[in-house]
């Protein structure tokens, strides 16, 4: 590497990261009810450009659905979006056993290197295999899975995406689960670093 020729030629300098960005393709909360994805996408680079972001981690509950949909903004030869940031990553956010204190699930992130041109693909075949049991079932962590586990608790349950995000809500395996689950997929292991809040 000739650091003359660097797109950073002055060496180590702080640049800002926002590791926690949710989209709207995430079940809980309700910060983005009637927002469109344009409309997210603008605030986004407007809030980037404003703050200087210069590495984003796109964050969503137990998918990468929402990271996927900017990945292919970011690359849309046609009309590429986020120009002004440096750097995207996926973090998938988890709900884990034991409860808090406070009695809520712990929060663990993986964030993942994005490198690999197919690593969309690996993390959803690596979300098949984290699983958690009810009712003498095994569910994967994926949406037609964890539609079923939520009408497995509660049959009243219709409409795919109210219980899309029930499921999403009951998903809680142990941390240790999620550990053992990352140290059991090898590209996983090699490409993700976890967070725990």
């Amino acid at each position: 590497l000739n650091i003359k020729n660097s797109q950073y030629p002055v060496g180590s300098e702080w640049r800002r990261w926002d590791l926690h960005v949710h989209t709207p393709e995430s079940q809980l909360g309700s910060s983005f009810i009637g927002t469109t994805w344009d409309q997210y996408l603008d605030a986004l680079e407007a809030k980037a450009l404003e703050f200087d972001i210069a590495v984003i981690g796109i964050t969503d509950y137990m998918t990468v659905d929402g990271y996927k949909k900017i990945y292919e903004a970011i690359n849309n030869t046609s009309s590429p979006r986020l120009s002004s940031v440096k750097f995207i990553l996926p973090n998938i956010e988890f709900r884990a056993q034991p409860s808090t204190k406070e009695g809520k699930a712990l929060n663990i992130h993986l964030l993942i290197n994005p490198t690999d041109s197919d690593h969309i693909d690996r993390i959803q075949r690596a979300l098949q295999n984290l699983k958690i049991s009810y009712d003498s079932t095994t569910y994967g962590c994926f949406k037609e899975d964890l539609i079923a586990f939520a009408k497995a608790q509660d049959p009243s349950i219709q409409d795919n995406r109210k219980a899309y995000k029930f499921g999403i809500e009951q998903f809680k395996p142990s941390y240790q689960d999620i550990l053992k689950w990352i140290s059991n997929d090898g590209w996983l292991k090699k490409n993700s670093l976890i967070g725990i809040a």
